[in-house]
């Protein structure tokens, strides 16, 4: 699994079905890009060109990629482990025969899900376009109210420990911002603090 693939995978159904306001991501470098501080990957800036805002999980929490598991784990069966394939044009073939008859089994939910926006014509994805928009990831704070991200371990509040955070970095501003969240209460994000950030 490589960036190039990655990049490749997700075009093509934007190009099919439509892209999102959004993309939820977990932690891989082949999603958040490489590690040094303060650098994103191809995947990032592919969502950021097209206006769609990348979110990232907690790491090592599997609550929040529950849907999509669920969804691989249906593909896996339908799909891997019930055929035999000669090449990859094949097993491309049959998965999407799976993903065509598993959106018709689904089809109400779709038709009621937020709109998805047309992937232009003359979309050709360069990763020297200039940053716009923000990247959320979403965090735990240790037990002294730090959280890292990108490669930055910023203080964030040191009576909010190993709690949930929003962490959201908007580009064109050159700032980060950090929001309380809980589980119970999932629409109420107060803003902890802000702070000067550029990628």
């Amino acid at each position: 699994m490589t960036t190039e693939n990655t990049v490749a995978s997700l075009l093509e159904p934007w190009k099919r079905f439509g892209y999102p306001t959004y993309a939820q991501f977990d932690n891989s470098t082949v999603f958040t890009g490489p590690r040094p501080p303060n650098s994103i990957g191809h995947v990032i800036r592919l969502c950021l060109s097209l206006g769609v805002t990348p979110i990232f999980v907690p790491p090592h929490e599997t609550g929040f990629q529950a849907g999509i598991e669920r969804y691989n784990g249906l593909w896996q069966q339908g799909v891997w482990e019930r055929f035999h394939f000669k090449n990859y044009q094949q097993l491309k073939e049959q998965s999407k025969k799976y993903v065509d008859a598993f959106r018709d089994k689904k089809w109400s939910s779709i038709r009621s899900a937020p709109n998805r926006y047309e992937v232009p014509n003359d979309f050709i994805f360069c990763c020297d376009h200039p940053l716009k928009g923000k990247i959320i990831f979403i965090r735990r704070t240790d037990n002294q109210g730090n959280t890292n991200v990108l490669g930055n371990t910023w203080n964030i509040d040191s009576l909010w420990t190993n709690r949930l955070i929003r962490v959201e970095i908007i580009l064109t501003k050159h700032l980060v911002k950090f929001y309380r969240l809980r589980r119970r209460d999932p629409k109420d994000q107060p803003l902890i603090k802000t702070k000067k950030y550029k990628l």
